[in-house]
Order: C-alpha cells, then structure tokens, then sequence
C-alpha cells in the first residue's frame, strides 16, 4: 500500500471516486487481530461505524494513524484534506490505503488485511503491532472497479497487496452471477503466502511463485498474462507493485487492445 497520504492509490486517479470534500472520517478502534499467512494479516476495527455506508467491490479507506511517536490520535471526524496540509507537521497523522476485505453490519465491524513487511512504512509497522484497543481513524470509502455493462469475463491480477481486493471483487462477482467468468492470476512467495480466494465453477486461480525474490522486483505476473488468451469483453482489476502493474495495463491496452474503461490496473505500493 501507499503509506503517504499525498499520494494517490493509481498511477492514474480513478475518474470516478467521490470529491475528496465528500468523504467521511470515523474514528474506530483496533477490535482483533489475526494472522493469514506469515506475511498477511486481518486486523477488524469496530466503534465509530454506525453511520457508514458501504461501497461494493474494493472499497477503500485511507487508515489513518497516530504521528511517528505517538499512541493518540491528533484529529476528530471533522478531519479533511485542507485540514491535513494546514496541521503542524508533528501533528500530521501518518497511514496508507487498505482494501475493505469484509463489512459486518450487523455488528458495525469492518476487516481490512495488511501485508506485513518490517518497518518499511508507517502503516506496514503500525500493523506488524496492532493490538486490540489502539485508536485509528479511517477516511472514505472510495473505489475504482468499474466494470462495463457489457463485460462477459474477468481478469484479476494482483500481488499481496491485492488479495484482499481481488477476494472482495469475487464476492461481489459471485454473489450477483454465482457461475460468473473470472480468471485471478496472483504472486507469492511459496505456498505458504497464498490465501483461499473465494470459489465459483468458473473462477480460475493461477499462481505465480516469486521463489524467495524480493516483492516487485519480478516479471512473473506480466509473463504470466501475455501467456492468455483474452477475449474483447474481459475486464481487467489488477492491484500490485506500481511499475510491475503499469507494465500489465500497457500490455492489456496496447498488445490485446482492451479499452480504456476495461482496464483497471492501480499501483498498490512502490517498489524503492
């Protein structure tokens, strides 16, 4: 994920999220935490949700953590883009994008996953030691997957960063077209980073193993969609290392020849 409020969750800004003058800021709370695989893990929030209105698909929020140093957050639900640039710098809350991955409204909880990776941005740190009980603050909800009208398949392609998203694409995929067409093409490490996506007769999951090389800096996942064959009604998700994913759009858009609005190819994080 992108742990920089300034910077914006594609390479290119979704066309159709709301005005940033338009989403919310609700203060919640650390609920529980649980491990997926070694590198993957689910932290639920629960308080401060009662008025929130869901999107479908990959929903989005900004987590919005404490200043480096701090356990208490420095804003209210009053809190706005114009806000954040005019605070103090040591009152700034530090953060990053996470994906919805489930909203339970009968008990106001919400599940997001977060890939851990040491200490290599706030947010990715922040959850490697997220305990019940800790303040956040979480601003949206915004999403970019749009699909046509006249889409008869998909194609999802994705990293870590992205497994919550694809798995909430394929629940709301499946639930409105339970035999609906969906190839997801997804990296790991091994067998021990991937996760259960969920399953319907027609939804492929093919895996791309990194084999112990470092995040984003392989070509398996492009490989891995110049070898298919896609038909001219796909529409493609995908969410991944920023320079790996455009590599995947600008094959989609000018080798198969998919429209501007049948791809959706956004940077989740950025390989240094």
């Amino acid at each position: 994920m992108l742990d920089d409020l300034n910077a914006t969750r594609d390479v290119a800004e979704p066309k159709r999220e709301l005005p940033r003058t338009q989403l919310r800021t609700f203060l919640s709370e650390v609920a529980a935490v649980t491990d997926i695989t070694p590198t993957l893990r689910q932290i639920t929030f629960r308080g401060g949700l009662d008025d929130f209105e869901p999107l479908d698909g990959d929903q989005f929020l900004y987590v919005l953590l404490p200043p480096k140093g701090r356990t208490e957050l420095t804003f209210g639900t009053d809190f706005a883009w114009e806000a954040y640039e005019q605070m103090p710098e040591a009152e700034r809350p530090t953060g990053a994008y996470y994906t919805v991955r489930h909203w339970h409204a009968d008990v106001g909880e919400l599940d997001m996953w977060f890939v851990l990776h040491g200490d290599a941005g706030d947010a990715s740190a922040w959850a490697s030691r997220a305990e019940p009980g800790q303040p956040v603050g979480l601003w949206g909800p915004r999403r970019v997957f749009y699909p046509p009208t006249t889409t008869g398949s998909y194609l999802l392609v994705v990293d870590e960063t992205g497994f919550g998203a694809v798995a909430a694409v394929l629940d709301q995929l499946l639930a409105a077209d339970p035999d609906v067409d969906v190839r997801v093409l997804a990296e790991s490490d091994g067998h021990a980073g991937r996760v259960e996506f969920p399953a319907g007769p027609n939804v492929t999951t093919t895996w791309v193993d990194r084999a112990g090389a470092a995040p984003g800096t392989t070509i398996g996942l492009l490989d891995a969609v110049q070898r298919l064959e896609i038909s001219t009604d796909t529409y493609a998700f995908g969410a991944a290392e920023s320079r790996r994913i455009t590599a995947i759009r600008n094959h989609l858009r000018d080798h198969v020849g998919l429209a501007a609005e049948q791809v959706s190819m956004t940077g989740y994080w950025r390989a240094t």
